[in-house]
């Protein structure tokens, strides 16, 4: 989540769990496969968590207008050499870090 935060989104909390059937049964068959690895985990939301985030953006419009506008210039700083970037530092990253381990 390098661009979600409380200043531009309702954030929910969630727990990372195994895939769920229902989340399997809901892919595609062509990626289905994807999430029944072993050790992977998905992140499964709070419902009570959801349901307080619904009712905070409801209650107050004016809120969900500034945090909007704040995405909105948020993402305006992002950009496919900015995500390449970010993608080949993790990638060095864990090549670095599998490195040591052997």
């Amino acid at each position: 989540m390098d661009f979600l935060n409380d200043r531009n989104s309702y954030l929910v909390s969630y727990q990372l769990k195994p895939p769920a059937l229902r989340m399997k049964q809901a892919i595609s068959r062509t990626f289905r496969p994807l999430f029944a690895q072993p050790g992977q985990r998905w992140a499964e939301p709070s419902l009570s968590s959801l349901k307080k985030q619904m009712r905070k953006a409801y209650a107050d419009p004016t809120l969900c207008r500034r945090k909007g506008a704040q995405g909105r210039s948020d993402m305006k700083k992002q950009s496919w050499r900015h995500a390449g970037q970010a993608m080949k530092q993790a990638v060095e990253y864990v090549i670095r870090n599998k490195k040591r381990k052997f």
